[in-house]
């Protein structure tokens, strides 16, 4: 394996260009990506360019991806952001400006959801993460979009981030809340996907 480090918040588009060019010269079979949803964007964005080549600002919008890309495994270390489930890769252009991709073909192969990961969280990031999950349930529930395929997402995504971030956040120990608070995000992930989210966003 080959180890890229350098993943940052809202990843700005040098930064997906030197993982592209890190990957190309190692020619890996996969791409995990690792970390938060800047880290997991930043993997989706570069298994865009090398299956696909050109810049991110191609495709930039929706549905622009033209066809499968490099295969992803994605890790979750927050439980929050549910990127490892939808089928956009935020980032920044030059302007630092955000932008995103979005498109069928970036999903990921395989998630790994382990508490674990995300034991060693400072209480704040813990907490933003959680009530973040927490914004996606609300707002893909409360969208024009939703549908009852979607809703049930939403709901459990509620009601788990409901009973596990309390307990998280005074026990931030406890890898039963850990793991609930998990599954939470990725439920809410999934239910910004189907539905999208709302003026908060």
């Amino acid at each position: 394996f080959e180890l890229f480090p350098g993943g940052q918040p809202d990843p700005p588009l040098y930064a997906v260009d030197e993982a592209v060019e890190l990957a190309r010269t190692f020619k890996p079979d996969v791409l995990l990506g690792v970390g938060g949803g800047s880290n997991m964007d930043l993997t989706k964005a570069a298994a865009t360019l090398l299956a696909h080549g050109g810049t991110c600002h191609d495709y930039a919008g929706n549905q622009l991806v033209p066809g499968p890309v490099q295969p992803m495994i994605l890790v979750p270390t927050t439980a929050g952001t549910g990127s490892e489930v939808t089928r956009t890769a935020v980032f920044k252009d030059e302007k630092d400006h955000k932008t995103w991709a979005w498109g069928d073909h970036l999903g990921s192969e395989l998630v790994v959801l382990d508490g674990e990961f995300t034991v060693g969280l400072p209480h704040q990031v813990t907490a933003l993460s959680g009530m973040d999950a927490v914004a996606h349930a609300l707002e893909a529930f409360m969208s024009p979009r939703c549908c009852e395929f979607a809703s049930s997402f939403c709901l459990q995504a509620l009601s788990l981030a409901g009973f596990h971030l309390p307990v998280v956040l005074n026990s931030p120990q406890d890898m039963k809340a850990r793991q609930g608070m998990l599954v939470a995000s990725l439920f809410a992930g999934v239910g910004i996907d189907l539905c999208g989210t709302g003026i908060a966003h």
